[in-house]
């Protein structure tokens, strides 16, 4: 009910736009409804741009889709580029994710906890606490599903203070996202970003036919609205693991990637040690920004292999060397406003870093990451139809929102997708 005013719909390289029903009130109308679209309109190749919520049933759909395209086009062309169910919902819950790291051999996997009820939480604590003068580890408690209202808390284990610890989960047990055996949270080992000099990094990948063809790695941030491919060869080394030991020739996908890396006190090297996995295609790929590097991507994802005529090493796509960083205008906007301003309005974009580039610098130096001459109308409707739209809903619906998301269209929403 959210999607029909997309500011996508009025990109000129959209033929037909429709819309179907919500995976999270009607998940089997959900799936009718694509393979009737796919029927519809004679699909060969279903690509899902996914909410977090939807991530599974598209890579469940994906599997039917594909069973019945089987041998249409012969082998050149993937009908569905998303993982299977299976691998899928291993991959969307960060706890299964460690676990599978760990058994498939990967390094830097951090200890993981899963909990079921706010019971289980306080007695992990009484166990982290007791074990806290031997070992000195913290840990942070988060949500396994999407949270985007409390993806930033960074609430720390063991907590001294259990008062302050039961308060915390009636927080979040009345802001809608109580910790159940249906909705389970994890508790992962912390690792101190100002202690250890380490840095977090998002990494976008393709996996096509069970092998490594496209590959972007940027620092990562709180909202991940700023995209700029840099070298990270500890992140590239466990991505090439990862791809390497984890996937059959039967598995293509986009997935994304979020890493810590920080230096081993003990053998002085760096390492990256993976937080979470998301099984969806991530705004990131928008660094492939020039016609050409779209192109190969584009031919990667369709044809694997084929496309490894860019002089990637190993026949690995990555954004071409000097390309501009990206930026979205109106939250960098947004991060201008004084602080002050922003928190009598409400607003969540601050404060702003001040080692970051001014407003005027980022336009001057940086490529706006939605806007196109030759395509203008997504930019503009995202950003003067469908967030005020959202916004005029929110309001009157009295649902409590955090802020906008300018790079999706969305306005974040205490439980929302």
């Amino acid at each position: 009910e959210k999607y029909w005013l997309s500011g996508s719909r009025f990109s000129n390289v959209v033929d037909v736009f429709e819309t179907v029903s919500n995976p999270r009130t009607d998940p089997e109308a959900y799936h009718r409804d694509l393979m009737a679209l796919a029927v519809k309109h004679n699909v060969d190749v279903f690509v899902p741009v996914s909410a977090p919520v939807s991530s599974v049933y598209d890579a469940k759909f994906g599997e039917a889709f594909a069973e019945m395209r089987r041998g249409r086009r012969g082998d050149a062309v993937t009908p569905a580029l998303c993982l299977s169910e299976k691998l899928c919902r291993i991959f969307d819950d960060k706890h299964t994710f460690s676990e599978f790291c760990e058994t498939n051999g990967l390094p830097g996997i951090l200890k993981s906890f899963c909990v079921r009820s706010d019971a289980e939480v306080l007695a992990l604590n009484e166990k982290l606490l007791s074990a806290e003068k031997a070992e000195g580890q913290k840990y942070i408690l988060k949500n396994l599903a999407y949270d985007p209202i409390h993806r930033l808390d960074l609430f720390q284990l063991p907590c001294r203070d259990v008062e302050k610890l039961r308060a915390y989960l009636g927080k979040v047990t009345a802001d809608g996202n109580a910790i159940t055996a249906k909705e389970p949270w994890q508790v992962q080992a912390f690792v101190d970003v100002k202690a250890m000099a380490a840095q977090e990094y998002s990494a976008a990948l393709l996996i096509k036919n069970g092998q490594l063809r496209m590959m972007t790695v940027c620092e990562s941030s709180a909202s991940q609205l700023n995209y700029d491919h840099v070298h990270v060869p500890e992140v590239e080394r466990w991505v090439r693991m990862f791809a390497e030991k984890c996937f059959s020739a039967s598995d293509s996908g986009l997935i994304c990637l979020d890493f810590i890396c920080c230096t081993n006190t003990e053998s002085g090297i760096r390492e990256a040690h993976p937080l979470e996995c998301n099984p969806r295609v991530h705004s990131q790929c928008s660094v492939f920004s020039s016609y050409d590097m779209q192109r190969k991507l584009g031919m990667a994802a369709l044809f694997g292999g084929k496309a490894a005529d860019d002089g990637s090493a190993e026949g690995v796509l990555v954004p071409a060397d000097k390309q501009e960083p990206l930026f979205f205008f109106a939250n960098e906007l947004l991060k201008a406003v004084p602080d002050a301003v922003q928190f009598g309005l409400g607003l969540r974009y601050g404060p702003k870093d001040p080692k970051s580039e001014s407003f005027l610098q980022i336009l001057l130096k940086q490529k706006e990451a939605d806007f196109d001459t030759r395509d203008p109308l997504p930019f503009l409707f995202r950003n003067h139809f469908q967030l005020p739209l959202l916004l005029l809903s929110t309001l009157f619906s009295a649902r409590e929102w955090k802020k906008c998301d300018f790079c999706i269209g969305k306005v974040v929403e205490v439980g929302g997708d």
